[in-house]
């Protein structure tokens, strides 16, 4: 099951999250874009209006809306 280990604002655009099996995101609001790490360490970068379909990306990327949606009172749609 995906579990979040961190998730830290690293500027005021910026924001990175890692999860319990090593992936990472690293998000930056300014430029709409979302950095993805995988287990394997491979890096790859994508604008969150062109995102691959890749179901580990999108699987992280609702897991932190979720968690962000809850960390500020929201809920998720």
């Amino acid at each position: 099951q995906l579990q979040l280990q961190y998730m830290w604002q690293t500027s005021m655009t910026k924001s990175q999250v890692n999860f319990n099996d090593g992936t990472e995101l690293i998000l930056s609001g300014n430029s709409r874009t979302v950095m993805y790490v995988s287990s394997d360490l491979k890096k790859a970068s994508y604008s969150l209006e062109r995102l691959p379909n890749d179901n580990n990306l999108i699987r992280r990327l609702k897991y932190t809306r979720e968690v962000l949606y809850h960390l500020i009172g929201g809920r998720a749609e």
